[in-house]
């Protein structure tokens, strides 16, 4: 008979991917073992080595500490409810559409890690963890766009998010050479990136960013805020 699937999604990461908190963890343990059946049990003089061995197993605690909180993030999904877990245990579960923010990091150009943020709780999920890409498409298909934040936008990007959001190209233009009465434009001036927002031939919006991305974001906040 077949075994039936606990939950719909379930992101982790794979045996394999704790290699590196098994290494540094054996070599914390090789080098704290001996140092206390020396020192503590056989009350051996402490000299140099103890110095130098202390300071490797201090990194070693942190290197395998630092490796575990990394890999043991867990997010688990069953039909409207999500649960995210993280590297100390604690855990958050809700109705999917009552998560606080999305963060969806992009800066090769696709989502490459997302932040979940649930109340107090928060969790980073990789694109290298199973089952990342149904969790995304999951979390795309059920999360209001609103609640969805970017770390690095592009135009690409940013006509994509209008466009899902049936906001006509009649009220932005990305590539403008100069302000458009109607329409929020963004306009590269030197080495400074110019939002800028006329109705009715009233200058309503004009800000200045040093980063194309940071303008973008700008532009995306002014929709989302409904003052355009």
């Amino acid at each position: 008979m077949k075994r039936r699937k606990k939950y719909d999604i379930y992101v982790h990461n794979t045996f394999r991917d704790y290699a590196l908190t098994y290494f540094f963890g054996i070599g914390f343990c090789a080098l704290l073992l001996p140092n206390i059946h020396m020192y503590l049990i056989q009350h051996k003089n402490i000299g140099w080595h103890l110095i130098l061995a202390s300071l490797l197993i201090i990194i070693l605690g942190f290197l395998t500490v630092g490796s575990y909180a990394v890999m043991a993030r867990k997010v688990y999904v069953k039909g409207n409810t999500i649960k995210i877990r993280n590297w100390y245990g604690k855990s958050k579960k809700c109705n999917v559409k009552d998560i606080d923010k999305l963060i969806f990091d992009k800066e090769s150009g696709k989502v490459d890690a997302i932040t979940i943020v649930i109340e107090d709780t928060e969790i980073i999920v990789i694109d290298y963890m199973i089952n990342y890409k149904e969790l995304l498409d999951y979390l795309v298909k059920n999360v209001d766009p609103l609640k969805i934040e970017y770390k690095r936008m592009t135009k690409k990007l940013l006509k994509e998010i209008l466009r899902d959001c049936d906001i006509p190209e009649q009220l932005f233009n990305l590539d403008a050479s100069k302000s458009e009465n109607g329409r929020i434009c963004l306009v590269k001036e030197k080495k400074q990136y110019i939002v800028n927002y006329r109705k009715d031939n009233v200058e309503m919006i004009n800000e200045s960013f040093d980063e194309e991305s940071k303008a973008l974001l700008f532009i995306l906040e002014q929709f989302e805020e409904g003052r355009i």
